[in-house]
């Protein structure tokens, strides 16, 4: 019997479009479009483990900060920790968007705000972490005719912290 992890991964395979909600106020179509193509590229690559198509969809100069405060600095280091962590922690762990908010400061730099749903996994350290909500922010930058993360930053939504939060529209994902 396949588990509840294979099944959502062999799903996220057949589906060639990411299902989550993405909205902007400020950006022309074709700008949010070239957006949602690389996250639906990221949240494939993700779920194939296909660290070299993950790659693609970072700048050059790309700056990740990790949800327990890790940074890494450029494509080449953000592409090696993120290989690292799938073959020692994220191995056949999927992650889905699951709403997308993207607002434009220039026509070549825009950030996206995202909730993403994370299956299950054990920290290398080993403590099982529960299938949870993601926070990442995410600052997009144009280059050429394509879309790539320039700036990453994520984290837990912290299930128990969310009924304090005190904008009570501010609930998105859950």
């Amino acid at each position: 019997m396949l588990s509840f992890s294979t099944i959502v991964a062999l799903a996220a395979l057949q589906t060639p479009n990411m299902n989550a909600s993405i909205t902007s106020t400020n950006l022309p179509k074709s700008a949010v479009d070239g957006i949602a193509t690389t996250l639906t590229n990221l949240e494939k690559a993700w779920n194939t483990q296909d660290i070299d198509f993950y790659g693609k969809q970072l700048d050059e100069q790309c700056n990740w900060v990790n949800v327990v405060g890790m940074r890494w600095r450029g494509k080449q280091n953000v592409v090696k920790a993120h290989a690292v962590y799938f073959e020692i922690m994220f191995k056949g762990v999927p992650q889905a968007f699951q709403t997308v908010e993207i607002r434009g400061f220039t026509d070549t730099v825009a950030v996206a705000i995202c909730t993403l749903k994370m299956a299950a996994y054990k920290t290398p350290d080993g403590r099982s972490m529960p299938a949870n909500l993601n926070r990442m922010t995410l600052t997009m930058v144009l280059k050429g005719d394509r879309w790539l993360i320039g700036s990453a930053q994520n984290a837990i939504v912290d299930p128990v912290a969310m009924p304090f939060n005190p904008i009570a529209d501010d609930k998105d994902g859950e």
